[in-house]
C-alpha cells in the first residue's frame, strides 16, 4: 500500500505543471527516464518531508500547498539555470535537489514552532520586512539555517546543504564559484 501511495505521489509530482514535462508520464519507470533516477530520489525525499506535516497544527497564515508549488518551481528553474550556464550534470542535479528542499526549514518551523513562526510571517507582512529577519528576531534562527542544519544531519552533500543554508543570503557563504547556491538563490527570486 505504501509503495502504491508513493508511486502515485511521484506521478502526481512529475505530471504537475510546475515541472513542465512535454508529455504525460504514466508509470514510475517513465518518470525515472524523464527526470533521472537521482531526481526521482529527491522527489521521494521531498514527498516524505511534506507528508507528515499536519496543516491543522500549522499557523493559519502558512500555506503548505503554496510552499510545495514554490519548491517545485524553484527546483525546475534552478536546474534550468545550471544547464544553461555551465551544463554540468552534477551541478544541475544538486540545483534541482536544493531547489526542492530550500524551504524545508519553513515546514520545521510551521510544525514545531507554529505560534512563533506564524507571528514572524504576520509581522513580516505587516511591516514589509523580509521573513528571515523576523524569524531571526522572534525565533533566533532563519528557516534557511534550520533547513541546512537538518539536511547536514541527514548527510546530504555539502553543495546542497550550503545552497539551502545560504539561499537567502549567499554573500555569507564562502562559495565563490557557480554552484547550486547560485542557481537556487536566483531561482528563488
Amino acid at each position: 500500500e505504501t509503495d502504491v501511495g508513493l508511486s502515485s505521489k511521484i506521478l502526481q509530482i512529475v505530471n504537475s505543471s510546475e515541472l513542465g514535462l512535454a508529455q504525460r508520464v504514466t508509470n514510475v519507470v517513465q518518470a525515472a527516464t524523464a527526470l533521472g533516477l537521482e531526481n526521482i530520489r529527491n522527489l521521494v525525499l521531498m514527498a516524505e518531508v511534506f507528508q507528515p506535516a499536519d496543516e491543522s497544527t500549522m499557523p493559519d497564515n502558512f500555506d503548505l500547498d503554496s510552499l510545495w508549488n514554490h519548491s517545485l518551481k524553484v527546483a525546475k528553474y534552478a536546474k534550468t539555470i545550471s544547464e544553461n550556464e555551465v551544463g554540468d550534470v552534477k551541478i544541475a542535479e544538486d540545483s534541482f535537489t536544493a531547489g526542492l528542499l530550500h524551504d524545508i526549514g519553513q515546514i520545521i518551523l510551521a510544525t514545531r514552532r507554529p505560534d512563533e513562526f506564524g507571528r514572524a510571517i504576520q509581522e513580516s507582512l505587516d511591516e514589509g520586512i523580509p521573513l528571515i529577519e523576523k524569524e531571526k528576531e522572534i525565533i533566533g534562527a532563519t528557516h534557511a539555517e534550520i533547513g541546512g542544519l537538518l539536511l547536514e544531519l541527514w548527510g546530504l552533500p555539502d553543495p546542497i546543504v550550503e545552497a539551502i543554508t545560504f539561499h537567502t543570503s549567499p554573500s555569507l557563504s564562502s562559495q565563490t564559484e557557480f554552484s547550486a547556491l547560485t542557481t537556487v538563490h536566483v531561482a528563488n527570486y
